[in-house]
């Protein structure tokens, strides 16, 4: 029985020593960016190293959403250094932040960056609605543009093709 309760006191030292050791800042978001349409990489530095780091949790939302839209990934490895975060939407911006954790103890988190995500090629096309020659030199087209959701970005300009 006492091997018991020596386990117990080393597992309530340890996280109070994790606590004390995560409560100054930790980690700090170094660069972030989209490598595309529908990815993030962030990257990060643990700023006060210490023993007790065993990973880090990578939350986001989009920037529109509610905070209760918050997301997490959780990265096992306490000398990782970025991630990317994947199967985002299209031009849309995100919020991240950082925040290592040791066993059930989590270290004060990294300030909030934001992002966007790259824009995309239109998910549709815009719909014609008449085509015709005006004379051997002129071509009258006039057409539906596109949904909102359609979009994935700013249209900036439309291409004809005879």
């Amino acid at each position: 029985m006492s091997g018991y309760k020596s386990l117990e006191v080393d597992i309530y030292h340890d996280s109070n020593e994790a606590r004390l050791a995560s409560a100054d800042e930790g980690v700090r978001i170094t660069s972030i960016y989209a490598q595309d349409s529908r990815t993030i990489r962030v990257s990060w530095e643990f700023v006060a190293p210490h023993k007790y780091v065993q990973g880090y949790k990578v939350w986001y939302k989009r920037t529109s959403d509610p905070v209760s839209r918050l997301a997490s990934i959780t990265v096992n490895h306490p000398e990782a250094n970025s991630f990317v975060l994947n199967s985002l939407e299209e031009f849309t911006q995100y919020d991240v932040f950082i925040q290592p954790f040791y066993k059930g103890v989590y270290g004060r988190p990294a300030s909030v960056k934001r992002a966007t995500t790259q824009m995309a090629l239109p998910d549709g096309a815009p719909v014609i609605l008449e085509a015709k020659f005006l004379n051997d030199t002129t071509l009258f087209v006039a057409w539906k543009g596109l949904n909102k959701d359609e979009e994935n970005g700013p249209i900036t300009s439309y291409e004809v093709r005879l």
